[in-house]
């Protein structure tokens, strides 16, 4: 498999959880919905090189402009419900 040539090229070795125990990959798995549901869903990318350009504008906007809209978008609540004064 290429993952595993992949971890042994780099030693690294698995970590899998046990059966019906999905706790300590719960982050893994709520970022791959996401990737899924908001940036691969419905679209077809040209080559391997345009995915990795498009993934990584994506994870950027991700981390940087989508957090700072959540925290404006709770700021303007918060205003607006008097939690804080300006």
């Amino acid at each position: 498999m290429l993952i595993d040539d992949l971890l042994s090229t780099f030693n690294i070795q698995r970590s899998l959880s046990k059966k019906g125990c999905p706790y300590d990959n719960a982050v893994a798995e709520a970022t791959f919905k996401i990737i899924k549901t908001e940036f691969v869903f419905n679209e077809t990318f040209s080559d391997l090189a345009t995915l990795e350009y498009q993934l990584f504008d994506y994870v950027n906007w991700f981390n940087h402009d989508h957090v700072q809209e959540k925290n404006y978008k709770y700021l303007l609540i918060s205003l607006y419900h008097g939690v804080i004064d300006c």
